[in-house]
This record gives structure tokens, sequence and C-alpha cells, in this order.
């Protein structure tokens, strides 16, 4: 008879994305289970997830629900599914990765494990399982029609949607929306607004912009006209379902496959050349408040999902 013990897997985030392959992969299914058995592991995995489609509440309160099981050390729970932005808030209650899955972490790039993974006193907490970043997506039929490029820099944004715009009303389409950015919306706002600001860089190797630096004012002030000039919808909510609205012709979002007449491209920057995205990470961290044996296991099934083969489903 084979043992088989559970590792609970708590996914809890704001997903934005549509996590529910991934969730048939790793959700103790018989695949994972069976490779597991052969490879000895003896490790049944149980995933629980909270999504915004099953729990708003729970998301609503995402902060505060993971921070208060860690710091009452749960030790129910032997690895928690995280939104990277948590990673130095939450890195004192996982377990260092660096020694126990140093082959894995090899395979990711040093700036990602550095600045999505690495906590305050420099361990590193996560393991990347999933990685997205908000880019400029547009509706192609306008700019086909209009014969005009993806705009490389936010001038040419707002000269391109403003000439598309003049020209469409001239036509009596006067509900088109220039620019869709989910600016209002709590968790995708920030992600959008830090992006806005890391545009104005002056190359794409330099560092974050400080607050209170020029590039930072320049860049709030170039928000400001792409208000007051152009007009953009703040009211948008970052898609959930991909889809684009028929009444926009730029949106600020997710970069994930929409339908064929729309194309994206990484944000559009102060120069050209020089985007504003920002890679964001949702990643697995452990337990330190569990036994010896079962961070064994989950160390175990970090090595699963680290994987090549299930990387590329997530």
């Amino acid at each position: 008879m084979t043992l088989v013990e559970i590792v609970r897997i708590l996914c809890i985030g704001f997903f934005f994305e549509d996590i529910s392959d991934l969730a048939n992969e790793i959700k103790g299914n018989s695949t994972l289970s069976t490779d597991a058995i052969k490879n000895n592991l003896n490790t049944f995995v149980k995933l629980d997830t909270d999504t915004p489609q099953l729990s708003t509440t729970i998301i609503n309160n995402y902060g505060s629900n993971i921070i208060s099981t860690l710091e009452n050390k749960n030790d129910k729970i032997d690895v928690f599914y995280y939104y990277s932005a948590y990673t130095k808030v939450l890195g004192e209650h996982f377990i260092d990765l660096r020694n126990v899955l140093s082959e894995e972490l090899g395979r990711y790039d040093e700036e990602i494990i550095k600045n999505a993974c690495t906590s305050n006193d420099g361990k590193i907490v996560g393991l990347p399982l999933y990685l997205f970043g908000y880019g400029l997506l547009a509706n192609n039929d306008y700019l086909t029609l209009y014969q005009k490029r993806m705009p490389k820099t936010w001038d040419e944004l707002m000269e391109t949607a403003k000439y598309i715009c003049k020209k469409e009303k001239e036509e009596h389409n006067n509900s088109l929306v220039p620019i869709k950015i989910p600016l209002k919306d709590e968790s995708s706002g920030s992600s959008v607004f830090y992006s806005f600001i890391n545009s104005f860089r002056e190359s794409n190797n330099s560092t974050y912009p400080k607050l209170n630096s020029k590039a930072t004012k320049d860049a709030l002030k170039k928000l400001k006209d792409l208000k007051d000039e152009v007009g953009i919808d703040i009211e948008a909510q970052a898609n959930d379902s991909f889809f684009f609205p028929t009444d926009a012709i730029f949106m600020i979002n997710l970069v994930s496959p929409y339908s064929p007449n729309i194309i994206g491209s990484s944000l559009p920057g102060n120069k050209e050349g020089v985007s504003g995205t920002v890679i964001i990470s949702h990643n697995l961290g452990i337990n330190k408040y569990i036994d010896k044996k079962r961070k064994e296991k989950s160390i175990e099934f970090l090595k699963y999902v680290a994987l090549k083969e299930i990387q590329m489903k997530c």
C-alpha cells in the first residue's frame, strides 16, 4: 500500500487571468499524482483556489487575509501562491529556496528573481509560476483604416488617438473612446501607474525613477496631458475575460490572447525604444512553520512545478 501525503496549496490572489488550465494541471489530477508516485515522492497535491469569480470578499481582503494567516504561524498550509508585490511583506514567513532549488532557480532571469522573489533580508522566498505584464492594445481595424502604426511613444499615442477620433466624428461616430486605462481599480491601477512612470527612464537599462525625480514629474504631467488633451476612460477595469471594448481605439491592459483584430505591444515610452512595461509574477512560497517532512515534500512539489513542460502551461 502506497502512502500518500497531502500537500495543500492555497492559491489566493487577485487573478486577472484565467488560471483554470494551470489549476487542473497541479490540482492533484491523475497526471501529477502518477508522476509523483513514479518518482517515489508519494505526494498528492490538493489545490485550493480563490479567484474574483469565486470569492469577491477574499479578493478584496487579499493582503490582510494572507498576512494574518502567516503571522498566526499557521501550519496547516504547506505552500502559498502569492502575488509578488507582497514578497517583501510575506518573505519572513517563507523558507529560503536559494540552496534547495538552486538548479531550478537558475533557469529564471536573474532580474525577475531579484525583484519579484527576494525578501528584505536577501533570501529567495518565491518560485515564479506565472508572469504577466501590462501592454498597449489597439483595435487594428482603426489603425489599418487610417494607415497608422502601433504608437511607440506617448506623444505618438496622443496624436494617433486624436487623429482617429477626429476622422470618426466626421463620420458621425461620437461614442468612440480614445484610450481606456484601468487607473481607478486599486490593484491594476497601481501597476499601470508605476509602469507609466517606468516608461520615462532614460533607457531600458536605467533604474526605476525616484518619486521626486524629474522623470516622475514628467510622467505625471504626460498622464494629465493624456486626460486633458485626448480623453481617457479611467473607469475601465482590468479585463479577466480578455474582451476588448468595441468603443475603444486603445486600451492598456494585460497582454494576452484577444480577438484577431486586436493587436498588442509593450507600453509606449517617453522616447521611442524605452518601454515602461513591468513584468509581474505570481510566486509559490513554502511556509516555514510546517514540520521538516512536509517542507521536504513541498520542495519536491516546487521542483516538479519548475519543470519546463509544466512552466510551458503557465
